[in-house]
């Protein structure tokens, strides 16, 4: 499967498959544990469907995320 030509539901799972593969790094547990698909479904449609964008978008935000709150940890 290529990001090119998926699908809503496929994207929610390749989503959700990162995150699985990834829950111990950076902050991928809180897309894990507290994303629905909806909030998944949010950045798909704000990239007009462009899957490599949005996923892009999630990754950035769960790294901004997890950079905030390690600050926070570490204050």
């Amino acid at each position: 499967m290529t990001l090119t030509t998926i699908n809503e539901q496929e994207f929610i799972a390749y989503v959700r498959n990162h995150a699985m593969r990834n829950y111990d790094k950076n902050g991928w547990d809180y897309v894990v544990e507290a994303w629905d698909d909806g909030d998944i479904l949010e950045y798909f449609s704000d990239a007009n469907c462009n899957a490599t964008r949005a996923f892009a978008r999630i990754k950035a935000a769960v790294k901004a995320r997890h950079a905030y709150a390690q600050e926070i940890i570490n204050a």
